[in-house]
Parts: C-alpha cells; structure tokens; sequence
C-alpha cells in the first residue's frame, strides 16, 4: 500500500511556464530525490520545457537524467582529481558541462577538451576561487573549454545583502580583471535582480538555475497521500508497537503507509527566527520529552500523535476515543517535505 505523490499536471506545468517566462535563459535543476518527482521525470519536464542545459547535483546523477534529456548536463558539485567517480559513457561524457572550484582541478582538466565552468567564491564560502585564482584558471583552459563563471549565493531570507547586489559586485571585479564578457551562472538571485543586473552589466550573459522555484513554486500542484493499511482498536494500558508502549487511554491504532524510507520522520537541524516559532520549537521539546510528537498525517481534521517512531515503510498514529478512522484502503493527507520524500507512486491527475 503506497505512499503517492498527486501531480495536478496542468497547474504545475502553468506554473513552470510562468517561472521561464520570468527567468529568461533558465537552467532547470534536477538533483537530489527530483524534488520528490523523481530525476527521470523531471528530465522529461525539462526537454518538453525546451530547456537547453538542465543542471544536476553530483556525476551519479548524469546517467538518470541524461536518458531522459538531450541537451548540455552542467554537474554542480565541483570536480576535483582527488575525489573518485564513476564513469560516464562518452556519448553522455560529451554532453557534460564540470564546475571547476580549486586551480588543481583547473590543472587537471585543461587541454583534455573538457567544458569547464569556473566558481567563484561568494559569501555562501562553500566552494570557490578567488579572483586572482579565476585568472590564473581561466588562463589555462581554451575558448572552446570555457564555458563562464558560476556564483551560488545564500538564500536570500534574512541576509542584508541582497544576493543581486552580490552578484554585481563581483561581476565587476571580473571585468576589472579583464575576465568579461563572459556567461555568468547564479543561484538564488531574484527575477527582478537578473533584470537589474542585465541593465548594469550587458557584457556578463546570466544563466539563472533553478529547482526549488521551479518545480515545488506552486505547493497546491503537488500533494501526498498515504494508505491506510491497517486499523485496531486499543483498550487504555494494552501494549503495542516494537517498544512495547503502554497505551494512554482508549482509542484506536492506525497503520498507515509511509516510514523513514519515504523521508518521513527525518529531522534536520532548523534555524529558528522570531517569537512565534520559538514557542512552537519549544512545544515540541515539551512533546519529545514526554516521547510523543505530533505525525504529518491529517485524519478528521487534526494531526494526531504518532504512535511510536515511523518503522521503515509504515507509520502508526493513535487516535483517541470518540475520533472515527478511516478505513482501511483509503487516503488520507501527509505534510512531508518534497526535497526529501521518495513516494511509492507518482500520478497525475
């Protein structure tokens, strides 16, 4: 029984001709989980975009995505000679655009025909090369291998710089440096700023890449929902689960599908900004104290508490006496973070 993400096909894909209609010369992103798409499915949406070059996490992401579209793959995580990786078949090899971030790895591939984006440092300080390191690693590749500079910014919420204001800052020390005209790759930039810089900066061509706003912009086109698999009533002290729980009082036990292995019950580090979050934060550790947190699922217009920790493939929540359930084979709503969940079944509708 199956976790399933619904596509509601028209919306989503309105929503992605908006998105190229504001970002001219778009670089769609296919990496990670697809979004929870899934890779071959938004290499798909990519060729029926019209998109020259699409954008992947790491090398092991090509083969997936190049099966599924036929234009220039651009890998994001930058190439390094010291970092193993699987190999390419050449058809597919020839269709890939490396990001370069050290001058060893400048080094490495100059002369050897690969097309080659050079990164430069920004204030995100992930990965990158210094102005006078750009020179001296654009210096060693051919016209024919170079293919621009990329600049991947912080996200944008609660910076006081704005990532446009950035970008041109640094558009300009390229062009001190005698480094432009040249194609710019960034990140995280806004419509309205890659309208500005163009004005500022005619000789930098922008390339904007874009995942998240591309493909999960519109969170009313994507919705999941899990399968209830199982349904038993409970009697106040019975135990239950792998733990051996005590329940707390009557009620009913709820199996539904969708586990750790769907990305549910997965918790990153969060960064906590204002009041209100700060009192729901805490209300939660107040929960977790007492071993209980709150499920995704929705099931008669709340969300009950889950049973015990999500298993693998399933979930169990345990709803209180007097709560209807629902019955087993049919649906109901989960909130799970798409850039994590791995849905049994994708369906349009």
């Amino acid at each position: 029984m199956p976790l399933t993400l619904h596509i509601d096909t028209y919306r989503w894909r309105t929503h992605q001709a908006g998105v190229l209609a504001r970002y001219p010369g778009i670089v769609p992103v296919i990496k990670g989980n697809g979004y929870g798409v899934g890779l071959a499915r938004l290499a798909l949406e990519a060729e029926r975009l019209g998109a020259d070059t699409v954008a992947v996490g790491s090398i092991d992401e090509v083969e997936t995505v190049a099966a599924g579209f036929g234009g220039r793959i651009v890998v994001l995580q930058p190439h390094h000679p010291a970092v193993p990786e699987p190999s390419v078949a050449e058809p597919v090899r020839d269709r890939l655009t490396r990001v370069v971030a050290t001058l060893e790895a400048a080094a490495k591939v100059a002369g050897s025909g690969t097309r080659v984006i050079l990164e430069a440092m920004t204030s995100l300080r992930r990965h990158g090369l210094e102005l006078d390191e750009l020179a001296t690693a654009r210096t060693a590749l051919t016209d024919d291998e170079f293919e621009g500079f990329a600049m991947h910014l912080p996200l944008a919420g609660g910076r006081a710089r704005d990532a446009a204001q950035e970008v041109g800052e640094r558009i300009a020390g390229l062009r001190e440096a005698g480094l432009l005209p040249a194609v710019v790759w960034v990140s995280h930039v806004s419509a309205d700023g890659l309208d500005a810089l163009r004005d500022a900066h005619p000789d930098a061509r922008l390339r904007p890449r874009i995942g998240t706003q591309l493909w999960l912009g519109d969170p009313d086109a994507l919705t999941v929902t899990s399968t209830v698999c199982d349904v038993h009533r409970v009697r106040r002290g019975e135990r239950y689960g792998y733990r051996g729980r005590r329940a707390p009082w009557d009620g009913t036990l709820v199996v539904l599908a969708g586990g750790t292995a769907h990305g549910l019950g997965l918790q990153a580090p969060r960064y906590v900004r204002g009041l209100r979050a700060r009192i729901a934060l805490g209300a939660e550790f107040g929960l977790a104290e007492l071993n209980w947190a709150r499920g995704p699922f929705t099931i008669g217009k709340r969300r009950p508490m889950l049973a015990e920790p999500p298993h693998m493939q399933v979930s169990l929540v345990l709803l209180p006496a007097g709560v209807e359930p629902p019955a087993i084979g049919s649906e109901v709503p989960v909130q799970v973070r798409k850039t994590t969940a791995r849905p049994d079944r994708v369906v349009d509708h």
